[in-house]
């Protein structure tokens, strides 16, 4: 899921700068902060499986250490009060440093608030608040028609918002009077657009006739050569909680890394919000997939 690598690269540039910062002299002094923890990570309530990257705020900027944090995190269900208590997990990542990744096996649910607490043995901590998205209800809103330009909108109803959006073509191919049996396959492009309806609900646009183009060149396909049909498209963006809202518009890594750019911890740095990877499985109509250039058998 690229919102996780998103996420970790946010975590990464930070651990990089931290090493780059005190790569003379290995440690170097930073202004002095009340805060305690800096924690990158989101609550996905599709999965059990959670994670997040958190780092401690010292005096002095230097790599981390191949041992426990030694602090506490936890994340609590606000409405019933049930907690669960994540693991430190030390990891020596490729480049040769170490870092701390907390994991639990968690059931979280959908439209629920969650705190999420780091607590060191001194009762110092860091927190966030987090409200997971609601399970959404995907329809398809238009189709336009016509020959040589098909496209169709996807009202992503109950979706507070969409990002890193894409959209997996399934096709059968093969060479063109050749009399063999259709191949199948599956492209996944990152394509469409995500607009917004009057009344704020996130829509996409997908227009196959745009896309024909790069499916047959990634396919090694010939147009008038090869024979390619459309079985269907599964639209694939990621459901982001109301947190993930950029204050710049635009979600840029390069850009949301700056500090303070995006963050939602109390007495801490970094980001913690929730979301999913939706998957809505859409048919056109056999006329409309023969005028978007596609064979129909």
């Amino acid at each position: 899921m690229r919102i996780l690598q998103v996420v970790m690269f946010l975590a990464a540039t930070v651990a990089a700068a931290v090493l780059i910062s005190g790569c003379e002299e290995n440690v170097s002094p930073i202004v002095p902060t009340e805060r305690v923890f800096t924690m990158w990570g989101f609550l996905d309530p599709t999965v059990t499986s959670q994670k997040a990257r958190v780092f401690r705020i010292e005096s002095v900027l230097e790599p981390t250490r191949p041992e426990p944090l030694g602090a506490t995190m936890s994340v609590t269900d606000v409405a019933s009060g049930s907690a669960t208590v994540w693991r430190d997990s030390v990891i020596l990542f490729p480049d040769g440093f170490y870092g701390h990744i907390y994991l639990a096996e968690q059931e979280i649910g959908f439209d629920r608030e969650y705190l999420v607490e780091l607590e060191t043995l001194d009762g110092l901590g860091s927190s966030a608040r987090v409200r997971t998205p609601a399970e959404t209800s995907p329809v398809v809103s238009e189709i336009q028609n016509v020959r040589f330009n098909v496209k169709f909108r996807v009202r992503w109803d109950n979706a507070p918002q969409l990002l890193d959006l894409k959209v997996r073509y399934h096709v059968a191919f093969r060479s063109r009077g050749s009399g063999a049996a259709f191949t199948s396959g599956a492209v996944t492009l990152r394509t469409g657009a995500v607009e917004t309806a009057a009344d704020g609900t996130p829509v996409v646009l997908v227009e196959p006739t745009s896309d024909l183009g790069d499916i047959l060149q990634l396919l090694n396909l010939q147009a008038g050569r090869d024979e390619m049909a459309l079985d269907s498209i599964t639209v694939l963006p990621f459901v982001g909680s109301e947190e993930w809202r950029s204050p710049t518009g635009d979600f840029d890594p390069e850009v949301l890394v700056q500090p303070g750019t995006l963050s939602n911890v109390d007495n801490g740095f970094g980001f913690f919000g929730s979301g999913f990877e939706d998957a809505f499985v859409v048919h056109l109509p056999e006329d409309a997939v023969e005028n978007a250039g596609f064979t129909v058998r």
